[in-house]
């Protein structure tokens, strides 16, 4: 899977949640106790993981940005992560 490529199965598959998992490891290894022990439902695990690491990188100023048009309101929609 290449960088920025969308990941194939939704998060509601078990293909989904464990390639989510794996990315998210592989970026923290802390996080593999997170989701594999914590008494909560695996997607939002997973989705609190993602902003977690998005608000690390954000902070970090290594965010990447897909987008950028203005809706028709006129504010930024934009993807970070």
């Amino acid at each position: 899977r290449l960088a920025g490529e969308p990941i194939a199965h939704p998060k509601r598959t078990a293909e989904g949640r464990a390639t989510r998992r794996a990315l998210l490891v592989a970026d923290d290894p802390a996080f593999a106790d997170l989701i594999d022990r914590a008494d909560l439902p695996t997607i939002d695990l997973l989705d609190a993981a993602v902003l977690t690491v998005t608000a690390r990188r954000v902070v970090a100023g290594d965010e990447r940005r897909l987008g950028g048009e203005r809706d028709h309101r006129g504010r930024r929609a934009e993807i970070v992560w």
